[in-house]
């Protein structure tokens, strides 16, 4: 079995560019300086899309991993499981709320989500005010910082600083009760479809409670389950199960011809702006899922190169440190006032900024994340 995928490294660090382009031009827009959202709305999607796919991926890689030991032991060690996860996530989480909430707390990202309930429920406002700045710190604390973007969402309310940290608080919960999942499931594939189609169809249900009622605490439920997006790590994992247990079907399926169309209609619909939160992101998803098995099992140039390579390994600390570096690059166009209308100028700015991002993550994967990345590795050799 495999224990090293070819191109996902390359494919992490494309995401976080996306990510990246998208997070630049809503800081700017905040900022009234010039940028590409309102003449390229397709990168809005694309950036929204590139967190999506990063569950996806992780679902994958996650399961594949669990699956495999469970395979080989008949067990999973879910101690040992959580203590590396520990090592690779806290570290850096933690650095992150020290440096947005404590050193440089006036970072935000400001009302980019103030459309976020026009676009998912319909211009509902359940909050009078947003949550106080105790319990938002508190919900950071506890890996549930998705609590404090929904609320703020749903109050019409400033952001909290580090928002962006709101995958993070997924991506844990998921961890969390995923390995649980797999260690007791009986039938595997079985338990990981019916939770992924529940999963999927679940905001129909709270989509009808809510009209029959017009109780507003229906709309909370609804935005709680699509910030946890847990149908687009499901999908992952289902792809993970049949990689391992299917594979030359899987890998048939997923032929050239496939993955070119799947390409096409991905791209057709980014191109389109086609995105919804529920139900059409899940698409964008199941797209995903035949493009990286393909990659997978494909040779691709130039996302193995290797500074490509290494620039996915360090994609945690991109996406973590990005916000960062986007606020002294906006600083100082505002300070000097510099002119950024220029589509070349634009350009500028976001490569500038994603240089800038790079050399962070640079700095801090090899001389603070490494140190915990090498107890992992210890840990689980001696297991």
């Amino acid at each position: 079995m495999k224990i090293y995928f070819n191109n996902l490294n390359g494919i992490r660090f494309l995401l976080a560019f996306m990510v990246i382009i998208l997070h630049t031009a809503a800081i700017k827009q905040h900022n009234g300086l010039p940028n590409y959202l309102s003449d390229a709305p397709y990168l809005y999607v694309a950036g929204e899309i590139a967190v999506s796919l990063f569950f996806t991926l992780s679902g994958f890689l996650i399961t594949y991993y669990l699956l495999i030991e469970k395979q080989k032991t008949n067990t999973i060690r879910l101690r040992l499981f959580y203590f590396k996860r520990i090592l690779r996530i806290w570290p850096l989480y933690f650095l992150a709320i020290i440096l947005y909430w404590l050193i440089v707390p006036n970072l935000s990202m400001g009302t980019m989500l103030n459309d976020l309930p026009a676009q998912m429920t319909g211009r509902f406002v359940i909050f009078d005010e947003n949550i106080s700045w105790a319990t938002a710190f508190t919900s950071y604390l506890f890996f549930i910082p998705q609590i404090a973007v929904i609320c703020s969402g749903l109050s019409n309310s400033t952001l909290y600083p580090a928002p962006h940290l709101w995958s993070i608080g997924v991506e844990e919960l998921f961890y969390m009760t995923i390995p649980l999942v797999l260690w007791k499931a009986r039938k595997t594939v079985k338990t990981l479809s019916t939770l992924t189609v529940g999963y999927y169809f679940l905001p129909v249900v709270f989509l009808l409670l809510l009209k029959i009622s017009n109780y507003k605490v229906f709309v909370f439920v609804l935005m709680f389950i699509s910030v946890n997006s847990f149908c687009c790590m499901l999908l992952g994992s289902l792809s993970a199960y049949l990689y391992i247990h299917h594979s030359q079907k899987i890998i048939g399926y997923c032929n050239k011809y496939v993955a070119f169309t799947a390409c096409a209609v991905f791209v057709f619909m980014i191109a389109k702006s086609i995105f919804f939160y529920w139900f059409v992101r899940e698409l964008y998803c199941f797209l995903f899922c035949i493009i990286m098995i393909y990659a997978i099992e494909n040779k691709t140039v130039w996302l193995e190169n290797k500074v490509i390579s290494y620039l996915g390994k360090i994609s945690y600390g991109i996406y973590i440190y990005h916000n960062f570096a986007i606020a002294i690059i906006v600083y100082q166009i505002k300070k000097w006032s510099l002119d950024t209308s220029s589509l070349s100028t634009r350009i500028a700015v976001t490569l500038t900024i994603t240089a800038l991002t790079i050399l962070i993550a640079t700095l801090s994967y090899e001389f603070f994340e490494k140190r915990f990345l090498k107890l992992k590795s210890e840990t689980h050799a001696t297991q």
